[in-house]
């Protein structure tokens, strides 16, 4: 049976499998997976050795560690890990997609028979697991008791976890582990030139200048944490890394001393400075020593800035980035979300002018299979196409990416992707590590005889290839990124921080604090994590808002009496801002405007102050206008330069006493001016009669005729 099942192999793989190997050597990124049986217990192989057993020696052992866990609400017994193997080979990427979707259960397989090819857990005197319960085990078999056909492939190998659920019922399999297992004698004529690169960032903490949102880098930066873990992976030989400046900075603010805010506001000291300093003197080692690139600073969402219009943004994280010390060095690689991205997001990316522009295959796709991942990218760039599939993890059920089944899988792929290379034509493939668990093991160096490792740097001394220019962003892929609410959050921080640095004589303070938290505010670690996200804006904004409305504040009287139609009245700019050497430091500038609700009646002119120094007051007078008698309520409001409200308004009740004394006054002096004026008319007016009466009678005098009509013809003449 087993010669008729690898003879079945040989001819699918020469019917089917040809077509395969000329146009997909490498495989895609995604994978659906089969509903898998039911099982009682989780089983996890952490450890497979040798990764790569020679066949020409079919006595060496091959090793398989792990836990098992009891995931049910019953108790396990009569416990015992049996070897499993199935016996047909996979030669093919389309095989390997197989694998990697199917059900544990498929193929049945079978398992290994033999005295040493099971073991009872935990114990040979303790057969049973209590829900929850867990334990290790080490299973061993030769690769002649696993009698795998003699033929080259990848043979899914694992463990049944056979055990009843009841005491007195059958012995069933109540959980199955399975990876890969390359077997092959024959090395592949061509290689595969394999670039990793590890990525160093974690989700944002800093808020401002020596305050966290929470102590998470603690366990990350500690023996066995995650970045301890990453770096070094990204140590390894040929192996490239892309750090966020970002992180770098926040890990340099845990050794100067730091504090960790609490959701009441008060803080605590943090406690993360010495695991911090070992973590930056390695880093220092290997920016020295290592292939690094840096990442636009707070690694934002690409994708989603460039989508909301805000380029800006994202030209901001680069100019950040560039400043800090550590990483000032390294050349830009940017990298979007998950490696998808469509053109308007990359025609962005290029004008940043970065050394490379990292996107995975489910973005770029091409009909025909390309030997190198370095493609010619818009205005000059450079993108380099990366295998989503590579630092996936093994066949399931989960867990799927332990280290070791990472391992087994990248060298299956690597294996496949040789063997159906061109002749003289290696194929390149980069794979992207951003887990601990995606470093194929705990050095990330991995011998086969057909892999050589490549620097990013080696890599893109490649001539770039032309390919279509067609991008691949699916509606998932846009539903993937920062949410509209996430963004608005953002640009009203933004905002904040505006009227804040405006408030400053001098703005450093608040122009660092702004640089430190609107990049993180749109951070790519806040995809799907709104409620940390959240949590992060709202505890910058409390900040702000603090500043904003509590510490710079006005005071006033609230009943304020004026005589005259002008008058004044005293107010108050307090400024609570802590000082600090510099006398500059948090001063401020301000603007008071008055909004009348009976602006007719009374108005109260805007004040302009030059300076309110840090801890201290200035009192000034407000100038009152008033028309009419009365009380007018006013409320005062702190502006910045530009015009924005800071603070909150305060009411003053204005009352106006003798407003409309002067307007009497003028109105009784014109009644008299108007009463003199008639009088000295009428008497006037009485001397012009009275001369007149005692005058002469005026001469009368008489014309006479024309001369034409003068009988004799005379000139005129008067008679008197």
């Amino acid at each position: 049976m087993r010669a008729v099942r690898a003879l079945l192999a040989t001819l699918l793989v020469t019917v089917i499998g040809l077509p395969v190997l000329v146009a997909a050597p490498l495989l895609t990124a995604t994978t659906a997976h089969a509903a898998e049986p039911e099982a009682w217990a989780r089983v996890s192989i952490d450890q497979v050795s040798p990764a790569l057993p020679s066949r020409d020696q079919p006595d060496e052992k091959v090793t398989l560690s792990g836990r098992v866990t009891n995931t049910s609400d019953v108790e396990l017994s009569n416990l015992q890990v049996a070897f499993w193997r199935s016996l047909d080979p996979i030669e093919t990427a389309e095989g390997m997609t197989a694998a990697l979707a199917s059900a544990a259960n498929d193929p049945l397989g079978a398992r290994a028979l033999g005295g040493s090819l099971f073991v009872n857990v935990p114990s040979e005197d303790d057969r049973t697991l209590e829900p929850d319960e867990s334990t290790s085990f080490t299973i061993t078999a030769t690769l002649a008791q696993l009698e795998l056909p003699d033929i080259d492939g990848i043979y899914l190998i694992g463990v049944h976890l056979r055990g009843r659920t009841d005491s007195v019922g059958p012995d069933i399999t109540v959980g199955r582990g399975r990876t890969f297992l390359p077997v092959v004698s024959e090395t592949p004529k061509e290689k595969v030139r394999q670039t990793s690169v590890v990525v160093l960032s974690s989700r944002p903490s800093l808020v401002r200048t020596g305050y966290f949102a929470d102590d998470h880098l603690v366990d990350e930066l500690s023996g066995d944490g995650r970045l301890t873990r990453l770096l070094e992976a990204a140590g390894a030989q040929g192996t490239s890394f892309a750090i966020d400046p970002a992180l770098v900075q926040e890990v340099q603010a845990m050794v100067a001393g730091y504090r960790v805010l609490s959701d009441d506001g008060t803080s605590r000291e943090g406690t993360g400075a010495a695991a911090a300093q070992t973590w930056l003197s390695r880093l220092a080692g290997l920016i020295t020593s290592g292939d690094g690139y840096r990442l636009p600073y707070g690694n934002p969402d690409v994708t989603a800035l460039v989508h909301d219009g805000d380029t800006g943004r994202l030209r901001e994280a680069v100019r950040i980035g560039a400043q800090v010390p550590a990483t000032a060095g390294l050349r830009l690689l940017v990298l979007p979300g998950n490696g998808t991205a469509d053109e308007e997001t990359v025609q962005a990316v290029a004008a940043l002018d970065p050394a490379v522009i990292l996107l995975s295959d489910a973005t770029i796709r091409t009909a025909t299979a390309i030997d190198s991942p370095v493609l010619r990218g818009p205005a000059g760039s450079t993108l380099v196409r990366y295998t989503a599939g590579a630092s996936g993890g093994g066949p399931g059920p989960a867990p799927r990416s332990t280290p070791a089944k990472v391992q087994q899988r990248m060298l299956a792929d690597t294996w496949i992707a040789a063997r159906s290379a061109p002749e003289g034509s290696p194929a390149g493939r980069v794979r992207v590590v951003t887990d601990p668990n995606q470093t194929a093991g705990r050095d990330n160096e991995v011998a086969a005889p057909w892999l050589a490792g490549a620097t990013l740097t080696q890599l893109l001394t490649a001539t770039p290839a032309a390919w279509s220019g067609e991008y691949r962003y699916t509606a998932g892929a846009r539903d993937a990124e920062l949410t509209a609410a996430q963004l608005a959050a953002a640009r009203g921080l933004s905002e904040q921080f505006g009227t804040y640095t405006d408030l400053l004589v001098e703005p450093r303070v608040a122009q660092a604090d702004a640089a430190i938290a609107l990049p993180r505010s749109v951070s790519l670690s806040w995809r799907d994590d709104e409620t940390r996200s959240q949590r992060y804006t709202s505890t910058v904004e409390d900040y702000l808002d603090d500043v904003l409305y509590e510490r710079i504040s006005l005071g006033v009287i609230p009943r304020v009496s004026t005589t005259g139609r002008l008058g004044t009245f005293p107010i108050t700019v307090r400024n609570d801002l802590p000082a600090g050497a510099d006398p500059d430091t948090n001063a401020i500038k301000v603007r008071i405007v008055f909004g009348s609700s009976a602006s007719q009646r009374l108005t109260v002119a805007p004040i302009d102050i030059a300076r309110v120094d840090a801890g201290q007051t200035v009192t000034v007078d407000a100038q009152v206008q008033a028309e009419t008698n009365g009380s007018v309520r006013v409320r005062a409001q702190l502006q910045s330069p530009d015009g924005i409200s800071v603070g909150r308004s305060k009411p003053v009740e204005v009352t106006a006493t003798q407003a409309g004394t002067i307007g009497w006054l003028i109105a009784i002096a014109a009644g008299i001016v108007l009463v003199g004026t008639t009088v000295l008319r009428i008497r006037q007016v009485g001397r012009e009669r009275a001369a007149e009466e005692h005058e002469p009678e005026p001469l009368a005098v008489s014309r006479p005729p024309d001369r034409a009509d003068a009988p004799d013809g005379s000139k005129d003449t008067l008679d008197v």
